[in-house]
């Protein structure tokens, strides 16, 4: 999801601010670990701005480019056990993170 605002506008061609919202599932699998494949899921939620450039043609077609960055609000680390079949939700410090 884009919301919108014009920043500056001049027929044909307008400049838009947005905010940028996305939701999805982030996941990941580990095969041959302990006696089964593991896999954990969760969701996911990234905010961002972006700049649309905009070009009306006419009353009913607009041509635009969306140029901005995104950022997620929680880092989500697993671990799989290779003793069992158990995964391991990790903070921001643990196994292969840096110091």
């Amino acid at each position: 999801m884009e919301p919108c605002l014009t920043i500056w506008s001049k027929a044909p061609l307008s400049l838009l601010g947005c905010g940028v919202l996305q939701v999805l599932a982030m996941s990941g699998q580990a095969d041959n670990v302990g006696t089964a494949s593991q896999a954990e899921s969760n969701p996911s939620v990234e905010l961002g701005l972006a700049l649309r450039p905009m070009w009306t043609l006419g009353d009913r077609i607009a041509l635009g480019l969306l140029v901005g960055a995104a950022a997620p609000t929680a880092r989500y680390r697993f671990y799989f056990s290779p003793s069992d079949t158990t995964v391991y939700r990790l903070g921001d410090r643990g196994p292969g993170s840096a110091e």
